[in-house]
């Protein structure tokens, strides 16, 4: 099980959906009308996932809700909050001022499993969550005006082991479920309307050559599913799966597993490149390794290649990073020594070549911080997680 804090009873998985002007990748959700474009929607084994925040649309209310009078305390709200407790999900808002409050009014669904350790939003409208605990998949509909969450018919959905890492397509067609003890992985379609799961053909797999389904990535077309695991050695391998465009089933990639010695993965929402490091969450400390590795994704066969210069040295070893919605920053999050807060560094991709050049000012000190462009980054201190995301 991965290491969980508990703070004010949270498990600190964070979602933020905006409420308005959203576009870019991240899950998102458009509560006053707008329905944003569609981004990436897979996560790596759990963690902060997120849209970016948007002002509050004219003649919406002080909460930027539409007109309900949905608030947050701390000031106007323009992005909704999700947080997984261990019976319950708790809402809140990032306001103007990049201030997390709670949100009024709200009343929580309650939890059937205990073993909240992750959770995903799919196409801005479900909420998923695997509980390890008690071998379910909660599902949940998102109202769009209150962000008030309702069960979707049919959940929890049953699988057959411990649910810890999630991830879904870019497209939100298929749901993907992994146990980090294992290599249990199951496949899922996604009712476009309704948000329930059917389980794909040949689902579970267990497969014999992974101890560990830690950490997911899908790339950005969503044709392959890579998975990472919990080992931070030169050895460690990844695991490649075709997708099944039509049903989500999962094969092996020919030449699968990869040595590529990486244990967190995350793709580029182009389609064309795997990232990873070899530190994961639950390590607990340094990986050892200054590097930042960068793999070109074959269209055709889902092969990783290393591109020209890679790994991609970093001033200290990172358990989690991020890739920027437009595919051309990439921010990884170093390793906390005590008391100290872990800095994040930044660097720009070229979105040609895949290669990697340090940001001006990296590594940076802030935990959140947005610009004029409308960025965001978004760093859980309590989990050690890191997203990035723009409007």
């Amino acid at each position: 099980m991965k290491s969980v804090k508990i703070v004010f009873s949270f498990v600190l998985l964070i979602f933020v959906l905006n409420l308005a002007g959203c576009a870019g990748g991240g899950a998102s959700s458009c509560p006053n009308g707008g329905t944003g474009s569609s981004g990436g929607t897979g996560s790596g084994s759990g963690g902060v996932q997120s849209s970016s925040p948007c002002p509050p649309p004219a003649g919406g209310s002080s909460g930027g809700s539409g007109g309900t009078g949905t608030t947050v305390a701390g000031g106007s709200s323009f992005a909704l909050v999700y947080a997984a407790g261990t019976s319950t999900v708790d809402a809140g808002g990032l306001t103007s001022k990049n201030v997390f409050g709670s949100l009024s009014p709200y009343t929580s669904p309650t939890l059937t499993g205990s073993g909240a350790d992750n959770m995903l939003i799919v196409n801005k409208k479900f909420v998923y969550i695997p509980q390890s605990s008690s071998n379910f998949i909660e599902a949940f509909t998102i109202n769009r005006a209150t962000g008030g969450l309702t069960a979707v018919a049919g959940s929890p959905f049953k699988i057959t082991f411990p649910a810890d890492t999630i991830a879904s397509d870019p497209q939100g067609r298929f749901l993907f479920i992994g146990n980090e003890g294992g290599g249990d992985i199951a496949s899922f379609q996604i009712d476009q309307t309704t948000g329930a799961l059917k389980a794909s053909p040949n689902s579970p797999i267990n497969s014999p050559t992974i101890f560990s389904a830690d950490v997911f990535t899908v790339d950005g077309a969503g044709k392959y599913l890579y998975v990472g695991e919990q080992n931070s050695s030169a050895s460690a391998l990844v695991h490649g799966f075709a997708i099944d465009q039509t049903t989500g089933s999962l094969t092996d990639i020919p030449g699968s597993p990869f040595p590529l010695g990486v244990a967190t993965l995350h793709a580029d929402p182009s389609g064309k490149y795997l990232l990873g490091i070899r530190g994961y969450i639950d390590l607990g400390g340094s990986s050892g390794d200054n590097n930042i590795y960068v793999f070109a994704i074959s269209p055709s066969t889902g092969f990783p290649t290393p591109v020209t210069g890679s790994p991609f040295p970093m001033n200290g070893a990172a358990n989690e990073f991020a890739v920027h919605p437009n595919g051309k920053f990439v921010y990884t999050m170093d390793v906390a020594t005590g008391s100290t807060a872990a800095p994040l560094e930044g660097f720009q991709m070229d979105l040609t070549t895949g290669v990697l050049a340090p940001l001006t000012g990296s590594p940076f000190t802030m935990h959140v911080r947005t610009d004029r462009s409308r960025h965001v980054l978004l760093k859980d201190l309590f989990r050690q997680r890191l997203r990035s995301f723009q409007c």
